[in-house]
């Protein structure tokens, strides 16, 4: 991969951008950032990864984002020591063997303004096989004016957003007028919020779980995923919709949990929002919220 032991700043412009693409080489395996501080990509597209071969539990494509410290196994027990800014940025086309093939971050800090994360796909048949559009591991993200879509994994298709036991920060995920649609995945197709545990059962002692952390998303549209709409996971999500729209999420197997909203044990207030038009249902049941 193109591999950024530090900061990158990549700025073009709207008539002249910056590209990271394949080029003449056999395989091109994507852009990697870990360590320094703050990074900035403008109108620059990263597209064309084909990272298909290797290890199955740590092919990835695309962009992947990382403290550098503090991780074990993909799993995070740190605040968010990286900063990574994306403004009017494109991760299309990007194919990876078994996780994250457009963007992969993991105890970072990511602001995403105006870009769109399309057509990356998660193949080789894995049964690892997730994160197709954007997959974010702890810290605190703010995605405006976003549209992610037509991205296809086993799970986690669309957006999913993992807060690790035992991460110190509570800063919140912000989605605003963000469009998430046409994302497929035998699971989780369009937005995913939740805990993760299960990699700190297999591996050892789990660290003390956060009491609370934030989720905000206004005036976004999460439509036509295959795997479900908008989904929730863990007491401890403390969700916020608001002039949102959630429609034609459908099952896309056995596995999809489906339909427009599920909240599991977490708090969802809704308000000001449509969720309509889902199947099986537009609020799965046991799913507790507040609002209209």
């Amino acid at each position: 991969p193109f591999d950024v032991q530090g900061s990158l700043h990549a700025l073009g412009t709207e008539f002249d951008s910056v590209r990271f693409l394949q080029g003449f080489a056999g395989q091109w395996r994507g852009l990697s950032i870990s360590g320094g501080d703050t990074s900035l990509l403008q109108y620059t597209r990263i597209s064309g990864t084909n990272r298909l071969g290797g290890d199955i539990r740590s092919i990835q494509g695309g962009l992947r984002v990382q403290s550098g410290i503090g991780t074990h196994n993909g799993d995070v027990f740190t605040a968010d020591t990286v900063r990574l800014g994306m403004v009017h940025c494109v991760v299309s086309g990007n194919r990876s063997r078994s996780q994250n093939a457009g963007i992969g971050v993991a105890a970072a800090r990511l602001t995403m303004i105006s870009c769109i994360v399309r057509d990356n796909a998660v193949g080789g048949g894995s049964r690892y096989g997730r994160g197709g559009g954007v997959s974010i591991q702890g810290g605190v993200s703010r995605l405006t004016d976003c549209i992610i879509e037509r991205n296809v994994a086993r799970s986690d298709a669309g957006l999913v957003y993992e807060h690790p036991l035992g991460l110190q920060s509570q800063l919140p995920l912000i989605m605003e007028r963000c469009v998430v649609r046409e994302n497929t995945g035998e699971w989780s197709g369009g937005v995913d919020v939740r805990i993760k545990i299960f990699a700190c059962l297999a591996f050892g002692p789990c660290p003390p779980e956060p009491d609370s952390f934030a989720v905000v998303i206004e005036e976004c549209l999460i439509a036509n995923n295959a795997g479900g709409g908008l989904s929730f996971g863990g007491e401890q999500v403390n969700a916020s919709v608001d002039h949102c729209t959630i429609t034609d999420n459908t099952y896309s197997s056995q596995y999809g949990v489906g339909g427009g909203l599920a909240g599991g044990r977490a708090t969802v207030d809704v308000e000001n929002s449509i969720v309509w038009g889902n199947s099986p249902s537009d609020i799965i049941p046991g799913t507790a919220y507040e609002g209209d």
